[in-house]
C-alpha cells in the first residue's frame, strides 16, 4: 500500500509540474512557458448578450458595438487593442488565457440631454492553435459595465484569426 501511494505522489507531481501556473508567458519559443501566437486579426462573433442587471429595464442603452474585427498586438506577455477608440491592455498567460481592460468616457442623447458615461471593458480569453498551427481562435467573454448606471453586460465571442 505505502509503494503505491508513492507511485501515485509521484505521478501526481509530475502532472502538476507539467501544468500552467498561470504566470505570464516569456517570448522564448523553447521555453514551457513560451507566449502563443495570439497576436493578428480576428473575424469575431457574438452570443447572445447578457444583461445581468437589468440595463435596459432601467432605460440605458447599449453601449457601443462590439467589434466584428479585433486587431490584437504582443509584446512579450503584454496585449493590446484599441476599440472604438478605447485603447485596452492586459496580459497572456503561458496557459494561452489572456485579459484585457480598458476604460472609455461617451456622451449619449438622453431625450435631448448629453448625458456623460464611463465604459468599462473586460476581455477574457482564450487562444487555441488552429489546424497544422496555422491561424487560430479565440474564445471567451466581452463585458461592458456602465459605470455610471452600474451596468453590466456580458456577450461570450469566437475569434477566427486571419
Amino acid at each position: 500500500m505505502r509503494k503505491l501511494w508513492l507511485v501515485f505522489f509521484v505521478v501526481g507531481v509530475a502532472a502538476g509540474a507539467a501544468c500552467s501556473n498561470d504566470a505570464a508567458c516569456v517570448d522564448d519559443p523553447n521555453s514551457s512557458n513560451a507566449c502563443p501566437p495570439v497576436e493578428g486579426t480576428y473575424s469575431m462573433s457574438y452570443g447572445a448578450e447578457t444583461d445581468s442587471d437589468g440595463c435596459m429595464t432601467m432605460g440605458i442603452p447599449a453601449g457601443q458595438p462590439l467589434p466584428t474585427t479585433l486587431v490584437l498586438a504582443r509584446g512579450g506577455s503584454n496585449l493590446h487593442t484599441t476599440v472604438n477608440g478605447a485603447d485596452l491592455s492586459g496580459q497572456v498567460l503561458d496557459d494561452f488565457q489572456f485579459t484585457l481592460h480598458g476604460s472609455s468616457g461617451t456622451d449619449i442623447d438622453d431625450g435631448g440631454n448629453l448625458v456623460g458615461r464611463e465604459i468599462d471593458t473586460d476581455v477574457r480569453g482564450t487562444f487555441a492553435f488552429g489546424a497544422n498551427d496555422a491561424g487560430g481562435t479565440i474564445t471567451g467573454t466581452w463585458q461592458t459595465t456602465d459605470t455610471t448606471a452600474d451596468c453590466n453586460r456580458s456577450s461570450p465571442f469566437t475569434g477566427a484569426k486571419f
